[in-house]
């Protein structure tokens, strides 16, 4: 999901209790929303670093647009419900 819609996009998702993995800067680890889930409750939190850090690439009109600049912020996998072996993984 768009970044900005974050936070309804994971209100949602654990309203509806389901598995799920989102990619999302790592600064939203300590936003309200993120906390009020995790933080003292019985849903746990797991999280995926990734190796470097993420590059997207914008999409305008179905293509991909090229861009000379670089992602400026680091990203997180947040997830859900994913029984991972650990509740920090570290990718290779």
């Amino acid at each position: 999901p768009p970044f900005s819609n974050a936070k309804n996009v994971m209100d949602r998702l654990m309203e509806l209790d389901k598995p799920f993995i989102m990619i999302m800067p790592f600064s939203k680890i300590n936003t309200s929303y993120v906390r009020k889930h995790f933080v003292d409750g019985e849903k746990k939190l797991q999280i995926i670093i990734p190796r470097k850090r993420i590059q997207f690439v914008k999409i305008v009109d179905g293509k991909p647009v090229q861009s000379k600049s670089q992602c400026n912020f680091d990203c997180l996998y947040y997830c859900y419900k994913m029984d991972l072996p650990h509740d920090i993984v570290w990718l290779e």
